[in-house]
C-alpha cells in the first residue's frame, strides 16, 4: 500500500519533477494544479508573513526546478519571489528566506532571470542579521559575476553593477558595505574587475567612518609581503628551510631516480639530528614515494617512515604508523628548549638492586650482591638476562611489571649501583625490545631482535649514508660498450681461411651466383626449371641419414 500512495502525483513532487524534466507535454495538467497551489499558499503566506510554511518552500523549490520547462507559464514567478523577499526579508522566518533565495539562484543559473536585477535584490538581503545568508550570496555574487566575464568581459554590466556597489559602499548599514567591498576586492584579486574604475571605488573605503571598512580598504592598498612570516626567525633555526629547498629541488618527478633517492636521505639524516624541522604535510608528502617506481626512492621512503615510527608516529598517516609498540606509545618529539630531567635511567629495571651488607660481617663495608641470589622484595619483578635468554621472555616480563612500578625499580637500580658496561649492554638490548614487542593488547610484531648494537651517529655524516643505493644503477651506452670490448678476445685464429690460391684474384662465378640478388635471379631458367624432391626422394634421404646415424654409435 505504502508503494501506491507514493505514486500519488500531487503529493509527491519529487516524482512529479522526475516525469516533468522527461516530458513536460504530457504532465502540464499536474504542473498546472500545482502552481495553483503555489498561488493560493502565497495569498495565505501574505497575511502571516513570519509564519514556516513548509509546504510554500516546496513549491517554490518544485516551480524552481521545472522553470525552464514551462517558460510561459512560470514568467512572472521570479518576479514574484523577488517581490515577496523585498517587502518581507526582515520578518521573514530564516529557512523559508533561505529557500527562496535559493530558488532565484537555481533559476539564474538556467539564465531565466537578469543578473541586474537578482544581484540588486541580494545586496538589499545583505542587511538581513543572517549571517549563514549573507555569506551564501556573497559566494553567488562573486561566482554569478566571474560566469558573467568568462568567455569576455561584459563591460556594460559590470559598470552597472560597479556602480551599484559604489552606492552600496555609502550605505547606512556597515554589515553590508563591507561584504560589498569584500566582493569587489576578492573580483580585484581573481583578476575579473582590475580596471581603474574599481580601485577608485575601493578608494573610498579608506575614508569611511567605519573602522572595519576603513581598514578592509587599507589592507587592500598596503597589501602583504609574500616572504613574510610570523616566526621567520623561529623557522630559520629549526631549519625548515633546509628541508623544503632540499625537498623541491631533489625530491621530485623530474628528477632521476638516483637525485631522489640522495635527497629523501639527505631530508632523513637531517630530521633525525632535528626532528622539529619536518612538518607533518612534508612527512606524508615523502611518505607517498613508497609505491614509487624506482627501488631506491621506495626503500629510502621506507626509512624516513621507519624513522618516524621511533620518533613520533602521529605525524604520520595512519596507515603509515605500523602496529604499535612500547617504544611507540613512549615516543615524543619535545619541543625547542624542552627538558625532560629524569632520575633514572630508562630500561635499569632490566638490572637488580643492589643489597647492602651488615658492617660487621663485611671487613670493607660493602660486598656486591651476587646475581643469584633471590630478591626478598616482593613488590619487583627481578628480569635476569643471560646470552643464551630468548630476547622474547625479556620482553614479556617487562610486560609483566606495571609502569610506575618500572620506573620506581629503576630509580632504585640507577641510585643504588655503579653499572658496568654489561649493565649497559643488558639494557640497550631491553630498549631494543621494546621497539620490536607489541604494546599489550596487540599482537606479536616480531620474535626476535638483533643484540648486535647499531652504530652510533655522528655529528658528521659520511657519504655513503647519503648515497646509500639498494639497487646497482643501470649502466650507461659506453659503460656497456667497454665492458664488451675489454672482455672480447681475439678471434682471427678461429675465421675460416680464405681458399684462394692468389688473394689478387675476381671473384668466382659460382660465388658471384650465390651472392646475387634474388629479384634478378627469380626469372631466370634454372630458378623456373628447378624441381622439387618428391615424397620418395625424402623418404630414402631420411632412411639414409638414419642410417648413418645408427653407425655412428
Amino acid at each position: 500500500m505504502s508503494g501506491r500512495h507514493n505514486n500519488k502525483l500531487p503529493t509527491n513532487l519529487p516524482q512529479l519533477q522526475n516525469l516533468i524534466k522527461r516530458d513536460p507535454k504530457s504532465y502540464t495538467e499536474e504542473f498546472l494544479q500545482q502552481y495553483r497551489h503555489y498561488q493560493s499558499n502565497v495569498e495565505i503566506f501574505k497575511h502571516q508573513p513570519d509564519k514556516s510554511n513548509k509546504d510554500l518552500a516546496e513549491l517554490v523549490m518544485f516551480l524552481a526546478q521545472v522553470g525552464h520547462c514551462y517558460l510561459e507559464e512560470l514568467s512572472d514567478f521570479p518576479q514574484q519571489l523577488t517581490d515577496l523577499l523585498l517587502n518581507h526579508h526582515t520578518v521573514l522566518e530564516p529557512d523559508l528566506r533561505m529557500t527562496f533565495c535559493k530558488a532565484l539562484i537555481l533559476l539564474r543559473n538556467k539564465d531565466l532571470i537578469s543578473p541586474t536585477s537578482l544581484l540588486g535584490l541580494f545586496f538589499e538581503l545583505l542587511r538581513c542579521h543572517d549571517k549563514l545568508l549573507r555569506k551564501t550570496l556573497y559566494t553567488h555574487i562573486v561566482t554569478d559575476i566571474k560566469n558573467i566575464n568568462a568567455k569576455h568581459k561584459n563591460n556594460k554590466l559590470n559598470t552597472t553593477l560597479q556602480n551599484f556597489m559604489y552606492t552600496m559602499l555609502r550605505d547606512s548599514n556597515p554589515t553590508a558595505a563591507k561584504i560589498s567591498l569584500d566582493v569587489m576586492v576578492e573580483l580585484y584579486r581573481r583578476n575579473i574587475w582590475n580596471d581603474t574604475k574599481t580601485v577608485n571605488v575601493i578608494t573610498t573605503a579608506c575614508f569611511s567612518k567605519v573602522t572595519k571598512i576603513l581598514v578592509a580598504g587599507l589592507k587592500f592598498f598596503l597589501g602583504k609581503d609574500e616572504d613574510e612570516k610570523k616566526d621567520n626567525l623561529w623557522e630559520f633555526m629549526r631549519g625548515k628551510h633546509f628541508i623544503k629547498t632540499i625537498a623541491n629541488n631533489f625530491v621530485t618527478d623530474r628528477n632521476s631516480g638516483e637525485a631522489m633517492t640522495v635527497g629523501i636521505n639527505a631530508i632523513k639524516e637531517l630530521v633525525a639530528r632535528c626532528p622539529l624541522s619536518m612538518s607533518e604535510d612534508l612527512l606524508q608528502d615523502l611518505a607517498q614515494y613508497k609505491s614509487h617506481k624506482d627501488k631506491n626512492v621506495v626503500m629510502s621512503a621506507r626509512g624516513l617512515i621507519q624513522l618516524f615510527r621511533d620518533l613520533n608516529p602521529h605525524m604520520l598517516h595512519r596507515r603509515d604508523r605500523g602496529k604499535p609498540t612500547e617504544s611507540s606509545k613512549e615516543a615524543k618529539i619535545q619541543n625547542y628548549g624542552e627538558l625532560e630531567a629524569k632520575d633514572y635511567i630508562p630500561g635499569a629495571e632490566v638490572l637488580e638492586v643492589k643489597e647492602k651488607v651488615d658492617e660487621e660481617e663485611d671487613e670493607d663495608g660493602w660486598e656486591s650482591a651476587s646475581m643469584s641470589e633471590d630478591d626478598d622484595d616482593s613488590e619487583w619483578v627481578n628480569v635476569h638476562h643471560s646470552s643464551d635468554e630468548d630476547q622474547t621472555e625479556v620482553a614479556e616480563k617487562l610486560q609483566s611489571i606495571p609502569e610506575d612500578e618500572r620506573k620506581a625499580k629503576a630509580a632504585a637500580v640507577s641510585t643504588s649501583r655503579l653499572l658496568t658496561q654489561d649493565d649497559f649492554k643488558k639494557i640497550r638490548i631491553a630498549q631494543m625490545a621494546k621497539e620490536v614487542s607489541a604494546a599489550p593488547g596487540k599482537g606479536q610484531k616480531r620474535k626476535n631482535v638483533e643484540s648486535e648494537e647499531e652504530e652510533e651517529r655522528g655529528e658528521l655524516l659520511s657519504l655513503r649514508d647519503i648515497e646509500r643505493l639498494h639497487k646497482k644503477p643501470k649502466s650507461d651506452k659506453e659503460t656497456r660498450l667497454a665492458t664488451a670490448m675489454a672482455g672480447r678476445t681475439d678471434r682471427k685464429e678461429f675465421v675460416k681461411k680464405r681458399s684462394k690460391l692468389n688473394p689478387f684474384a675476381s671473384t668466382s662465378n659460382k660465388e658471384k651466383k650465390r651472392k646475387k640478388n634474388f629479384i634478378m635471379m627469380k626469372h631466370s631458367q634454372n630458378v623456373r626449371t628447378k624441381g622439387k624432391r618428391s615424397f620418395r626422394d625424402k623418404q630414402i634421404a631420411l632412411r639414409d641419414a638414419l642410417l648413418k646415424k645408427r653407425k655412428h654409435k
